[in-house]
């Protein structure tokens, strides 16, 4: 019997994983979806509506009490009534700036694989990538925890900066149609991020790999991905395939 320890552990792994490491840079912003905290509110009412210190905590309470409540208007050009919402959306936050997480960027994996047919055409490619496959930060993104990639500024290798922007849209409600107004903090085009992706290296191909990140940028990331926010170019893409095949296929 042997004692193995979990970096021996991560080492089997890693030499049975194919790798790919992207880095990227913002075409259109990446829309935050995260429910703002508290804490979230005041950087919105300090940093976008520019309040004095002594006006947050009053604005924090009134968006916060605003947040559900609801007010008709009837525009001079038609009848939609529209509905103030003061919800807020952000971005994850470190002590070191914002950043996307690992899941986010595994999910959009799994869908351009699915959408440029791979799960169908080569059974258990699922798995691989789904199952037994790994995101983490790489290079300028890696300022934390692996599953936090963070966003860097399009300049120079410090935290990227955020701003805020309204978003408009409609939902049909048992009084009739109702416009919604929301404000979210962005990430701006231009920023950039760097990831690896290890994924079981036994069906999928160099050239499979190649397609699925060819696909990726068109999927996106964040929210308001049908408003066609955040797109990305993938500025380098470094593949290394695994040196040792699966057991089985030995």
């Amino acid at each position: 019997m042997g004692l193995y320890t979990q970096k021996d552990l991560n080492t089997t792994y890693a030499a049975y994983c194919g790798s790919a490491v992207a880095v990227c840079r913002l075409t259109r912003e990446i829309v935050g979806g995260q429910p703002a905290s508290d804490e979230g509110i005041r950087a919105f009412a300090k940093h976008h509506l520019k309040l004095a210190d002594d006006q947050i905590e009053a604005a924090v309470a009134r968006i916060k009490g605003e947040e559900i409540g609801e007010r008709d208007k009837t525009p001079e050009a038609g009848e939609v009534k529209e509905k103030e919402s003061y919800g807020l959306n952000v971005l994850r936050h470190s002590e070191f700036g914002p950043w996307i997480g690992d899941w986010q960027l595994k999910a959009a994996l799994k869908q351009a694989a699915s959408r440029v047919g791979l799960f169908v055409s080569k059974r258990g490619t699922k798995g691989d990538i789904a199952e037994m496959g790994k995101v983490s930060a790489h290079g300028i993104s890696l300022h934390g925890p692996e599953f936090q990639i963070h966003l860097i500024d399009s300049e120079i290798d410090s935290a990227a900066r955020t701003e805020y922007q309204k978003f408009f849209g409609s939902v049909n409600t048992p009084a009739g149609r109702k416009s919604i107004v929301n404000d979210a903090e962005v990430c701006p085009a231009g920023s950039r991020f760097s990831f690896r992706f290890h994924w079981f290296d036994g069906k999928l191909t160099e050239k499979d790999i190649v397609t699925i990140f060819s696909a990726l940028t068109v999927v996106g990331l964040g929210s308001a991905k049908s408003l066609e926010r955040g797109k990305y170019d993938i500025e380098t893409l470094d593949i290394e395939m695994s040196k040792k095949k699966p057991a089985a296929e030995e």
